[in-house]
Protein backbone atom coordinates (compact mmCIF):
# COMPACT_ATOMS: atom_id res chain seq x y z
CA UNK A 1 0.00 0.00 0.00
CA UNK A 2 1.19 3.79 -0.45
CA UNK A 3 1.99 5.84 2.00
CA UNK A 4 -0.04 9.02 1.59
CA UNK A 5 2.27 11.88 2.22
CA UNK A 6 -0.30 14.56 2.76
CA UNK A 7 -1.15 12.66 5.90
CA UNK A 8 2.49 11.99 7.13
CA UNK A 9 2.81 15.50 6.65
CA UNK A 10 0.00 16.23 9.25
CA UNK A 11 1.27 13.94 11.25
CA UNK A 12 4.38 15.40 11.22
CA UNK A 13 3.26 19.04 11.89
CA UNK A 14 1.27 17.72 14.82
CA UNK A 15 4.23 15.92 16.28
CA UNK A 16 6.15 18.69 16.66
CA UNK A 17 3.19 21.01 17.69
CA UNK A 18 2.49 18.59 20.55
CA UNK A 19 6.38 18.88 21.32
CA UNK A 20 6.35 22.33 21.84
CA UNK A 21 3.09 22.12 23.70
CA UNK A 22 4.86 19.69 26.01
CA UNK A 23 7.90 21.88 26.25
CA UNK A 24 6.09 24.68 27.35
CA UNK A 25 4.50 22.92 30.23
CA UNK A 26 7.92 21.82 31.17
CA UNK A 27 8.72 25.05 31.36
CA UNK A 28 5.60 26.25 33.43
CA UNK A 29 5.68 22.66 35.57
CA UNK A 30 8.29 23.83 38.20
CA UNK A 31 7.22 27.35 38.23
CA UNK A 32 3.09 25.89 38.98
CA UNK A 33 4.41 23.24 41.40
CA UNK A 34 6.34 26.15 43.50
CA UNK A 35 2.99 28.40 43.58
CA UNK A 36 0.94 25.51 44.50
CA UNK A 37 3.71 24.44 47.46
CA UNK A 38 3.19 28.14 48.28
CA UNK A 39 -0.28 28.28 48.29
CA UNK A 40 -0.90 25.28 50.70
CA UNK A 41 1.75 26.17 52.86
CA UNK A 42 0.28 29.92 53.36
CA UNK A 43 -2.22 28.84 56.18
CA UNK A 44 0.11 27.31 58.39
CA UNK A 45 2.55 30.35 58.35
CA UNK A 46 -0.15 32.54 59.07
CA UNK A 47 -1.46 30.57 62.14
CA UNK A 48 2.13 30.30 63.72
CA UNK A 49 3.94 33.55 62.63
CA UNK A 50 5.17 32.91 66.71
CA UNK A 51 7.17 29.84 65.95
CA UNK A 52 10.14 29.77 64.61
CA UNK A 53 11.10 28.48 60.76
CA UNK A 54 12.39 24.89 62.03
CA UNK A 55 8.97 24.04 63.41
CA UNK A 56 6.90 25.64 60.06
CA UNK A 57 9.41 22.94 58.27
CA UNK A 58 7.96 20.29 60.45
CA UNK A 59 4.47 21.19 59.84
CA UNK A 60 4.50 22.00 55.68
CA UNK A 61 5.80 17.70 55.38
CA UNK A 62 2.10 16.58 57.12
CA UNK A 63 0.32 19.29 54.83
CA UNK A 64 -2.23 17.33 52.76
CA UNK A 65 -1.03 17.80 48.50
Amino acid sequence: AALDVSNCEKYVAALSEAEQLFQRLAKALPVCMCYMTTLTNLPSKQKSQEESLDDLGGQEILLPM
